[in-house]
């Protein structure tokens, strides 16, 4: 079963009133992985890209502060955020994604990083998709 399906066998399951997927991949990579776009529409549930790289686009470093981010422009459209989550640590690249605004985007990713740079439900999964395949 590919990571795809299994990921659509159990989003079913989930209340539609509180789930939200939190993605390591920003709305630009939609186009080299297809099959998370399409998911995220097939279910309805809302979801937010957040990556550690820059891919494209034009964006002026946030200041040192954690909570402190900047927009990410293709051109004149914002496409995203770069959000500093923890002082003096590199930024992250939030997307606008499905069902959500930006600056809800934003909010949640800064709740999600506790002690790290990244989500914590990225990072864990992350780790555990490393010692999978040890």
């Amino acid at each position: 079963m590919s990571a795809n399906s299994h990921i659509m066998k159990h989003s079913w399951n989930l209340n539609r009133q509180e789930a939200l997927m939190l993605q390591r991949q920003l709305a630009r990579q939609v186009i080299r992985t297809p099959g998370i776009k399409i998911q995220d529409v097939t279910t309805d549930i809302p979801s937010i890209g957040c990556a550690k790289t820059w891919l494209s686009g034009r964006y002026t470093e946030p200041v040192i502060e954690k909570g402190s981010c900047s927009y990410l422009r293709d051109g004149k459209k914002i496409v995203g955020a770069v959000v500093r989550t923890r002082r003096n640590v590199k930024p992250l690249f939030v997307s606008i994604g499905h069902r959500i605004n930006l600056q809800n985007s934003i909010r949640i990713v800064l709740k999600c990083c506790r002690r790290y740079r990244l989500p914590e439900s990225i990072r864990l999964a992350h780790q555990i998709a490393s010692e999978l395949g040890k």
